[in-house]
Order: structure tokens, then sequence, then C-alpha cells
């Protein structure tokens, strides 16, 4: 652990709270004993027995005036029968310098904040953590996740299986299964996130293009972030995050814990087309209608009333004839007036996709980092209790068995670098490899 840059308390903070803060951390942590044994050696899978008893930093107090100061607990060795040493395992998760339970707070103020931000708010807190850590431990966050809940297409993970990650569970026919009578739609779609420094590169290029008279590019560099939620139950089920367009694999990904859903909105991308029980975005469709009603009026020429009113008619026409499809296709969604009752549009993953753009809050350049705070902004947007300006429990914080360590707790892995997680295939890349 480095030494940190001094880093003063806020005095803006009121002064009781300030004192009490610091003397609560070392009550709960201070020379507290952590001796749960590993089930095995970590590296080499045999039994293990007690050596002995350390002291290792839990966490970083800060102060308004002086040095910080580090707080200690005791951490049982262990000896395993080739020699090899490991500690216990409930004081500090694989490759993480600070306490357990500091992570975890890291890692729930960082699903919906910056990573600067979360410095900020730690150091209002009094716990010193800096950027780069926070920054760090999303990576790991993301990238076991992947190994917990990835969904493997040709042996590659394509997306993250989040209702696997809240309730142990791979499909939402699984879930079904869990509480019988559950009715369940799904709905999926992408958004488009801009990478670091591709909004000034696109605006560079418009420039140039503007001079040279060539065409320039529709869109800046950007993510692509598959989405896929459960509104009726208010839960994420997947997401994948690359670095490219996402095709058809991606997209079949994508669907795989969407099995057992009675049908899900999609709109008319080509990702989905295969998927069962997929049902058009109404809203989607109006706008295809719309765009072709333009196509024959001439170039410029404004919309007439008569134009207006034929479309209008039209729409109405083509949306009560798939309500009548829907209500036939799943009678579970007719009430008792016989009127359909079930979504026809995909707003709830529209709302999402806006919502991840916003809460990312800045670009970020590598998909390792992005994946780690995606998939913990999926996870607490789907466990809440305060939703909608007033206390709400949702489904998956009521029923749901998630929690940081079950992520976090994972051992590190090497990286094989041909297979690089969530960061495609560069044939490039991969020919000097094969050639060194």
């Amino acid at each position: 652990m480095r030494v940190p840059n001094p880093k003063p308390g806020n005095k803006l903070i009121p002064e009781n709270i300030a004192l009490v803060l610091p003397l609560m951390y070392h009550m709960a942590f201070e020379n507290r004993a952590y001796q749960q044994p590993p089930p095995h050696c970590p590296t080499c899978k045999t039994s293990v027995k007690p050596l002995d008893w350390v002291e290792r930093v839990y966490l970083r107090l800060l102060s308004l005036e002086g040095p910080s100061q580090d707080v200690y607990v005791k951490v049982r060795r262990f000896r395993c029968q080739n020699g090899h040493i490991s500690l216990a395992t409930d004081a500090f998760y694989p490759n993480c310098r600070y306490g357990k339970r500091i992570v975890d707070l890291i890692l729930y103020l960082g699903a919906t904040r910056p990573f600067n931000a979360v410095e900020k708010d730690l150091a209002d807190l009094r716990i010193q953590v800096d950027r780069d850590t926070v920054r760090n431990y999303f990576k790991r966050f993301g990238e076991r996740s992947a190994q917990l809940a990835g969904i493997k297409v040709f042996g590659e993970d394509q997306a993250v299986n989040v209702l696997k990650l809240l309730f142990g569970l791979e499909t939402v026919e699984d879930l079904k299964r869990r509480y019988p009578g559950m009715s369940v739609t799904t709905e999926a779609d992408e958004t488009y996130p801009a990478k670091k420094g591709a909004l000034k590169s696109f605006r560079q290029e418009l420039a140039r293009c503007r001079r040279t008279g060539d065409k320039p590019s529709e869109y800046p560099e950007s993510f692509t972030v598959g989405l896929v939620i459960s509104p009726d139950i208010n839960i994420i089920t997947s997401l994948s995050v690359h670095p490219w367009p996402i095709t058809e694999i991606q997209g079949n990904a994508l669907q795989h814990p969407t099995f057992g859903s009675d049908y899900t909105l999609t709109d008319g991308s080509g990702l989905y087309t295969r998927w069962t029980n997929r049902v058009p975005d109404l809203f989607h469709e109006a706008r295809n209608m719309f765009g072709t009603f333009r196509e024959h009026l001439p170039e410029g020429q404004p919309l007439s009333e008569e134009v207006i009113n034929r479309f209008k008619e039209a729409y109405k026409k083509h949306k009560e004839g798939r309500i009548q499809a829907l209500s036939l296709r799943y009678p579970q969604y007719v009430n008792a007036k016989n009127e359909f009752v079930g979504r026809l549009g995909a707003g709830a993953v529209e709302g999402l996709g806006s919502r991840v753009k916003y809460f990312m809050g800045v670009p970020y350049k590598l998909v390792s980092t992005f994946l780690g705070r995606a998939v913990a902004y999926a996870l607490v947007d789907s466990v809440y209790t305060f939703r909608k300006g007033g206390p709400t429990v949702s489904f998956a914080h009521h029923e749901g068995s998630f929690k940081w360590e079950y992520v976090m707790d994972r051992p590190r892995t090497v990286e094989d670098p041909l297979h690089r997680m969530f960061q495609g295939w560069d044939p490039e890349k991969f020919r000097r490899f094969r050639a060194v």
C-alpha cells in the first residue's frame, strides 16, 4: 500500500461527526482477529494448518490535522503441506489491500459515482482511498463477475448473467419455478456511451471533412452496452459491454437468461430476430411506419393534415391488430374486462439505457473498467429500498441473495493473452503474438 498524498478532512463537516466517525472505525475494526481458514491452499489445493498471526492495515483514516492513521487487524496465517502460506479469508478479498467492508463500500458508492467522486465521498467519511485504487477494484469486480456469471458463446464470455448474480439462477424459467404463478416479460435494447476522447476526435473529424469535402462518421466512437430488463419485477437480467457494435452472437448471449419469460419486447434490430417469443416494440414500429409515409412525399414538403390523419388511422389499425394477436397468444394478460394489460413498448429498457449513461458520469477508455461499473450499477439498480421519491423495497432486495463478497471472494486467475475478456479479436495483434 503506497503512502498517499496529504489529504486533510473537510472542516465543513460538523465537528462532532468528524470526531465520532474515526472512533467508530477504531471500535469496529482495531485489533479485531480474523481466523477463518481457506477451504484449501489457493496454490496447490492441499489442506492447510494454522501457522501464526500477523498484523495488517484494514483501513486508513484521515484527520483534520496531521498525518493519516492506520487501523490494524490481526489475521491468522495458514500453511499447506507444500509450504505455501495463505491468510484467513474473512478479512481481505484476494488481491485487495483494504479490508472487505471497505471494498464493499467502495463498490456500492462507485456503482453510481465516478472514481474521483468516490475518493471524495470516502474522504468526507474520514477514509483514505485514492482514485486509482477505486478503479482497480472495479476492474477486478468486472473480471470476477464475468468469471462467476459470464455467458459464453464459442468458449468466450460475451455477456454477464445479472440474474445469476442476484438469485443464483440461470434463467427466468428457473425464477418462475421458484415463485409459481409469476408473470414475467422482458425488454432488450442497446445503448452507446462515448469512449474517452471520442467526442473531441469526432469534432476534429467534422472540421476536417468540412474542409476536404469527405463524408464524416455518423457518430463518435463508443462502447456498445446491451441491456435486458424484466420491468414486471424491476430487475436487470443480463448485460454486455463491447468496444464495437455487437452482432447476433452477443445478442444470443443476452437472450440466454430470458428463457422462460412470457415474451420479450425489442426493436427491429437484427440482433433479436431469432429470439424466441419476441414481440416487436410498438413505438419503434410507429417510427418506421411514419418514415414510410414520409418517403412518398416530395423532399422538403411539409406534412399536410390529410397525411397526418392517414398515418394516425393506419397506426390505430396496426395497434388494434397487435393487441388482438397478443390477447390470443398470451391470455394471462387479459383482464376481466377483456382488455390486454401486457406491455406493448420497450420504454423501460430505453429509460434504463439513459440511466446507465447518466450514472456512468464520465467516459472511459477501457472495457474492463467500464464493465465493472456497469455490472455494479445493474445490481444497485435492481436492489433498492428507495425509488420514485419514497421508500420502496424491490423484489431483488426482498428475495435476492447477492452480496459483494460472492463476486470479490473469487481467487485471482491468470489471463490468457489470446482470449482477453470483452476485448474482441484483433487479427493483427494475433499475428504479432504468434510471431514472437
